[in-house]
């Protein structure tokens, strides 16, 4: 919600470091409460899949962005680009 609400960089930089401690948080205590509540016959496969969940959505904005950089060939970003939110309003 802060990142939503962000009009100027100084309240995206932290918002951004909120949600950093946040997904920090999450991710270092997700895995551990999974071990301990799953079965021992798919305690590995649900800690892998929290992990693989977590590279994915890693991965697809960071292929967005390649993909934008390739479409507007290096170019300055034009409005129609689909490309990226202006914080200095």
């Amino acid at each position: 919600m802060l990142q939503a609400t962000a009009y100027h960089v100084p309240h995206m930089l932290v918002a951004r470091v909120v949600s950093g401690i946040g997904m920090g948080f999450v991710n270092s205590t997700v895995p551990v409460i999974q071990a301990e509540f799953s079965p021992k016959a798919s305690r590995g496969r649900f800690v892998c899949m929290q992990l693989s969940t977590l590279n994915f959505g890693e991965s697809c904005p960071a292929s967005r962005s390649i993909l934008i950089e390739i479409i507007t060939e290096g170019r300055d970003p034009q409005p129609t680009d689909l490309k990226y939110v202006e914080l200095t309003r």
